[in-house]
């Protein structure tokens, strides 16, 4: 089964769930990421193969900022991106978000 990540973030911090189960749902990884920090945690993660797929959520300017951090072999991982500050929304909240989006 295929790990799902969701990076969500707003202008001064990111965080990173996980889909834990069957059920889909969201389970926290990590909070409290600094902006700068956000690319060598997804790279790390991903040589270690924790996650096979990943969502990013993230006001337009640090989703611009973001996707500049990303190496080449993340990128390939990403699945989708929403431009829009959700950080502050709980993961229910957030899982029902995403099952309300078309798939892509």
């Amino acid at each position: 089964m295929a790990i799902t990540w969701i990076v969500t973030a707003d202008s001064a911090r990111a965080k990173v769930l996980q889909v834990a189960d069957r059920g889909k749902r969201l389970a926290e990884i990590e909070d409290g990421l600094d902006p700068g920090q956000v690319g060598d945690y997804l790279e790390e993660a991903r040589s270690q193969h924790r996650y096979d797929k990943l969502y990013l959520v993230a006001p337009p300017a640090f989703l611009d900022e973001l996707r500049r951090q990303l190496g080449k072999e993340v990128e390939k991982l990403v699945c989708d991106e929403l431009d829009k500050d959700l950080y502050r929304v709980n993961a229910p909240e957030l899982e029902r978000y995403f099952a309300s989006r078309p798939a892509r």
